[in-house]
């Protein structure tokens, strides 16, 4: 089949011209011609179920009730204590966990990096807002990173032929594997060795992925931030 504007010949299943990009289906059998033919490119396997669907709107919805709600309760029984916040980032963070995390078609490291970062901001802000000798800083801090660390160091040694392409997620969380010592070092922390475990193995993984990839580190970063 050809276009009848540029005369270049199509081979496979599309709705426009290739080259000019003119609407190809002028009549019923061009339409039915181009139907038989095979795609360009294999059709990508979906794996999110309820990526069409109203999650947004009725998440919308739901988390504006429960937030309005939280706010006027906040007010009314306990106004030196904003908890309506902490109510404002666990919406925030179960959107993030569910749209993100369960329905996206996204790499696992993408995922446990995404989580690591935003669980570390969600327990900060409870840490913060609550003013309590909760060992956040302590030991929560410290175990969303050893853990986010080991779960993409199995998946690597899993994956060990494409491990170049896990080194930049294992680079940011060593970064944030080494704030804990700092953040318990200016503040009252009784128990310092969890931080001083998570900021050993995150330098290690640092360096190690430093020296190993740097070059691969470096076209991550030039691609990310578009450089």
């Amino acid at each position: 089949m050809r276009c009848e504007k540029c005369n270049v010949e199509i081979v496979c299943k599309t709705r426009v011209c290739p080259l000019c990009h003119e609407r190809l289906y002028k009549d019923l059998s061009a339409i039915n011609q181009i139907k038989k033919m095979e795609r360009a490119f294999p059709q990508r396997p979906c794996n999110r179920p309820y990526a069409t669907s109203y999650f947004n709107k009725v998440y919308l919805v739901m988390a504006i009730n429960i937030l309005l709600i939280s706010i006027v309760a906040n007010i009314i029984i306990t106004p030196d204590v904003y908890w309506s916040l902490i109510v404002a980032g666990l919406l925030l963070y179960f959107y993030f966990f569910i749209r993100y995390t369960i329905l996206r078609y996204s790499h696992f490291n993408s995922k446990v990096v995404g989580q690591a970062a935003f669980l570390y901001a969600i327990f900060i802000l409870i840490q913060q807002v609550l003013d309590m000798n909760l060992w956040i800083y302590e030991f929560a801090l410290p175990a969303i990173i050893l853990v986010s660390t080991i779960a993409i160091a199995i998946y690597l040694l899993v994956n060990i032929g494409t491990a170049k392409n896990y080194l930049f997620s294992l680079f940011i969380l060593a970064v944030l594997g080494i704030l804990p010592i700092f953040i318990v070092l200016f503040t009252d922390a009784y128990y310092i060795w969890p931080s001083i475990v998570a900021a050993i193995t995150s330098a290690s993984i640092l360096l190690t992925t430093i020296i190993a990839g740097r070059k691969t580190l470096l076209a991550e970063f030039k691609r990310k931030f578009h450089l």
